[in-house]
């Protein structure tokens, strides 16, 4: 019987790759998980929803960012990548890092079917550990429906 063993990085070596990356990745505590393509629905419901926020925002102390940016969640050791974060005032970035946030209060995910019960109940979860974090909004991207 011949078994293989999955390789674990750091976090150290997940960030060097992933800043030379084409596409993203997620890291999944020493893990690094690619992320699937998007579709043209699924980027055109980001836009929309991201733009919206920002025009209703522009006045407040809320910024909402698009999926640029890495979450970091510390209690699980994952570096996720939400389709839209509301930050309520500056973000905190992670310690010595330019592409990592710690702070989201509104975490929006676009549901597809090859990720949406990791997001309705994994990273839910996860979500949840996070000290600031009120509201998590999942959008149907093939219905109408949030």
């Amino acid at each position: 019987m011949i078994t293989t063993v999955e390789r674990r990085y750091s976090l150290d070596e997940y960030r060097a790759i992933e800043e030379k990356a084409e596409g993203r990745n997620e890291y999944h505590d020493g893990e690094i998980v690619p992320m699937p393509g998007g579709s043209l629905n699924h980027s055109r419901i980001g836009s929309n929803i991201f733009a919206f926020l920002k025009f209703l925002l522009r006045d407040s102390k809320f910024e909402p960012i698009n999926s640029d940016l890495r979450l970091w969640i510390p209690e699980y050791k994952r570096g996720l990548y939400p389709d839209v974060m509301v930050f309520d005032g500056e973000p905190q970035l992670n310690e010595n890092r330019s592409d990592e946030v710690l702070n989201p209060t509104v975490i929006i995910e676009l549901l597809s079917p090859s990720t949406a019960d990791y997001d309705r109940k994994g990273k839910f979860r996860m979500y949840r550990s996070i000290s600031s974090f009120c509201e998590y909004l999942l959008v149907e991207q093939d219905e109408i429906f949030i």
